[in-house]
């Protein structure tokens, strides 16, 4: 029987990780970048971002809670026990094993236009400041592909540290005028066509 080639490097691929998204790894890069929010086009209605609770200190790797997808969590209801306990130590414990929310947007770097959609992960301070943006009533919907806003994100040091390595802020402005996501309508339906798979990125298993 002849090998399917094509279906064996699809296989390697999966297995190397290679059909994963692209990460956007620039904000964790001191200067100014330039980005714009793409539009996942099965978000409910309400919604901007995609989110997971994922934990970073269980195993070698991060582990995607079910609680993402509204099923039971034995580990987060752990925590919770350890926590309502009211013990300084439970405390502690229960605050190492709580998942952490992660804050997912799909993006297009200016600088970086050929690399296409790349998933960025930011955090609650961030992702505040974009919508603090889209409900302004003098800028509004940042993410709209004909009239929507680039956004400008800034990563300085701090002078502050922890394990070792500097801690970074980043801030997120919004540029002063409105402007098309692409004036190229085929590179614009090519992006939101190849938009990044979260679950791609923090792999779930069914844990039941």
């Amino acid at each position: 029987m002849a090998l399917d080639l094509d279906a064996i490097r699809r296989k390697l691929q999966q297995y190397s990780g290679a059909e994963g998204p692209k990460v956007w790894k620039k904000n964790k890069e001191l200067g100014t970048h330039r980005f714009r929010i793409v539009p996942w086009q099965d978000l409910p209605s309400g919604e901007v971002f995609k989110e997971r609770q994922v934990y970073f200190r269980i195993g070698k790797s991060w582990i995607t809670s079910p609680k993402s997808f509204g099923k039971h969590d034995p580990i987060d209801e752990f925590a919770a026990k350890l926590w309502q306990s009211g013990k300084d130590e439970d405390k502690a414990l229960a605050k190492k094993l709580f998942p952490q929310l992660c804050i997912c947007a799909a993006i297009i770097d200016r600088d970086a236009e050929d690399e296409g959609p790349q998933l960025f992960v930011m955090d609650k301070k961030q992702a505040a400041k974009i919508i603090g943006y889209i409900i302004d009533a003098e800028v509004g919907d940042v993410t709209d592909i004909n009239n929507g806003f680039d956004l400008k994100l800034t990563v300085t040091g701090s002078g502050r540290f922890y394990n070792g390595k500097e801690v970074k802020e980043a801030v997120i402005e919004c540029a002063r005028k409105e402007s098309p996501l692409s004036t190229d309508k085929a590179k614009v339906e090519k992006w939101l066509k190849s938009l990044p798979n979260v679950d791609d990125y923090y792999c779930y298993r069914d844990w039941e």
